[in-house]
């Protein structure tokens, strides 16, 4: 089959578009994931040196911190211990957040628990292993997804761990 000439001009010029659009799209998404993994980055740097952790409390020789930051865009909390004991401990606590609706919404997964060894226990960032030191907005209410403005523990204890 035949086209015209310019018929067959308009065709390449389709066909000669789709590709463009095709390996621009290919180049954003790289672009788009290295900048995504240097975000990462950044956030677990930020995490571990940054000094705007704030301090909630001491109990049993335990320092409790917290801070409110960002993952893909979702505010997420991080929790952070330092057990300055010379032993294990297990800690227990409740978790307090103030939301869009609420300005003092107990978790509703109930107690939390731990076992910290001597030193610092906290996340590096979003896909850490501590998942445990990950709060996130799901995990807030049953009823609605969060926007976590605040963050408090509640009902503290530390324990000795065997």
């Amino acid at each position: 089959m035949t086209y015209p000439p310019d018929r067959w001009h308009f065709n390449f010029g389709c066909l000669l578009l789709v590709a463009i659009l095709f390996l621009s799209s290919a180049s954003f998404t790289g672009r788009y994931k290295r900048n995504l993994i240097f975000h990462q980055q950044q956030l677990s740097t930020f995490i571990k040196n940054n000094a705007d952790w704030i301090h909630d409390t001491t109990a049993g020789n335990v320092d409790f911190y917290h801070l409110i930051g960002l993952c893909d865009g979702r505010k997420l909390v991080y929790l952070r211990f330092n057990n300055r004991n010379n032993h294990k401990v297990k800690v227990t606590w409740k978790e307090v957040f103030v939301t869009q609706f609420e300005k003092s919404k107990e978790g509703f997964r109930g107690e939390k628990q731990l076992v910290l060894p001597t030193g610092e226990t906290s996340a590096s960032g979003c896909s850490d292993s501590h998942t445990e030191c990950i709060i996130s907005a799901v995990q807030v209410s049953a009823t609605y997804v969060a926007e976590i403005a605040g963050f408090s523990f509640k009902n503290i204890s530390v324990t000795a761990a065997s």
